[in-house]
């Protein structure tokens, strides 16, 4: 059964993906990403534009899978492989699991699953790669070389989906989004304090950019076709293609 989430009931000095927060994750991200199972849902059936057989895809930041299943599912005739990486050992002890699981459900699929930090792992060619919210938690340092990276080993022709948490530079804009927002997570059941000391606790690990910016940064790098998917409040989804 599905852990509530509550955490934040209480202050933290800072947020970190650790075994108490991977706990709740599923319940968390469900509560705090609005229209997330439709991320979710246009990752796999976007990828069917892209993945082939013998193709490997990339799942950057895979938390609990849930992107690398909806793509597992929506491809599963296919004899390709997955490289899902996450750099948080409370999150691959939760995962284990769901990989025996998936990988008895599919054995046509080679699924396998990297504790490390994405910007340390030497990138194969591949042909379809998931960036859903995790962007975002680099560094402002190395996001470009991360990226950089990604295009590198994406074939001609392969795409990225890339989602992600935006700011606004319109101050109206802003304002209306964020408070909108806010309104939405109490909505789902987050008290006042909980929205205040999450938001705390996200200061300086989340860093998030506008959707000008991201544009322009994938299109500096070299991706001749980026798409808009979708965008929720504050939340936006891109197809990038090389």
């Amino acid at each position: 059964m599905e852990k509530f989430d509550n955490i934040f009931l209480e202050k933290k000095e800072k947020f970190v993906f650790d075994k108490e927060v991977a706990g709740v994750f599923d319940n968390m991200i469900s509560r705090s990403i609005p229209g997330y199972e439709i991320f979710l849902k246009l990752t796999g059936l976007v990828s069917k534009n892209f993945i082939k057989d013998k193709d490997i895809c990339y799942d950057f930041g895979a938390s609990l899978l849930k992107s690398t299943k909806s793509v597992i599912e929506a491809n599963k005739m296919k004899n390709f492989k997955v490289i899902a990486v996450d750099n948080s050992e409370a999150m691959s002890l939760k995962v284990k699991p769901i990989i025996l699981d998936l990988k008895q459900r599919y054995s046509n699929i080679d699924i396998n699953f990297l504790v490390s930090d994405v910007c340390d792992i030497k990138i194969n060619k591949f042909s379809f790669g998931i960036l859903n919210f995790i962007l975002q938690f680099l560094p402002k340092n190395k996001k470009l070389e991360f990226l950089k990276n990604i295009f590198n080993g994406l074939e001609d022709g392969g795409g990225i989906i890339l989602s992600e948490k935006i700011i606004f530079e319109n101050e109206n804009l802003k304002d209306f989004y964020t408070n909108l927002y806010f309104s939405y997570k109490k909505s789902n059941g987050y008290s006042d304090a909980e929205i205040k000391n999450k938001k705390e606790a996200l200061k300086g690990i989340l860093i998030p950019e506008s959707l000008d910016f991201h544009i322009e940064r994938l299109k500096n790098i070299g991706f001749t076709e980026i798409r808009i998917l979708i965008q929720i409040l504050n939340f936006v989804s891109i197809l990038a293609i090389k």
